[in-house]
């Protein structure tokens, strides 16, 4: 029986404890700045007892990945995803999309950032509007992928912003709207002046250029609703 398996036979109780005792070791044993940045080693015994074991899975899982320890990071992802976690089921769709502890595989990448998608999480939304853009685990539509990043987008994602506003810039998913499409890129400035520019610097296309110069110089706020 596999490490993993073992602690799927036990209750929640034996699994948290015997988590956070794995954390403790494997902090002993790998030393590194992550180490001390990680938000879950800064969590007592008590408070980490209060976790629940969907959750204990997703904080070993981001452990994991701190120290680059990519395939157990996939593991105890895989297992905090399958009980609904959300962001673990958003890692588990980039570790699919990247390669990183599993084989590259975009339909897998896809069915999970969808399931991330469902249940609200901006950066997911905006993960499944890029598949959708560029066909990766699913059919090309600028219908969905435009759809998606709207939604992620209305919850201040900064990323999807600014793919929504490439989107009513060359009319991708909807109808060509530069206002629109200057106040996305705005609103994506706001949080990160330098995203629109780095996204649209290299292009050929001087419209393109000439829409973001008047983003930034006229740092245009978008106070109607779009």
């Amino acid at each position: 029986m596999t490490e993993s398996q073992n602690l799927q036979t036990k209750n929640s109780q034996e699994v948290r404890s015997e988590i956070f005792e794995k954390i403790q070791t494997l902090s002993n044993e790998k030393s590194g700045p992550a180490n001390k940045d990680s938000t879950f080693l800064q969590h007592n015994e008590s408070e980490e007892t209060q976790l629940t074991q969907d959750e204990a899975y997703y904080h070993l899982g981001v452990h994991c990945k701190e120290l680059k320890d990519w395939t157990k990071a996939f593991e105890w992802f895989e297992k905090a995803a399958r009980q609904g976690h959300v962001k673990a089921q958003n890692n588990l769709g980039e570790f699919y999309a990247k390669g990183c502890g599993i084989d590259q595989n975009w339909t897998e990448a896809f069915k999970w950032f969808e399931m991330a998608a469902h249940q609200g999480l901006a950066e997911a939304q905006n993960h499944l509007g890029k598949c959708y853009a560029k066909g990766n685990g699913v059919d090309q539509n600028w219908t969905e992928a435009f759809d998606w990043f709207e939604k992620a987008a209305e919850q201040d994602y900064a990323k999807a912003q600014n793919n929504l506003g490439e989107c009513y810039l060359v009319g991708n998913g909807y109808e060509l709207n530069q206002s629109k499409a200057i106040a996305w890129f705005a609103k994506a400035a706001q949080q990160n002046s330098k995203m629109p520019f780095i996204e649209w610097a290299n292009s050929s296309l001087m419209e393109k250029t000439s829409l973001i110069t008047q983003t930034l110089q006229l740092n245009v706020t978008c106070k109607q609703p779009l």
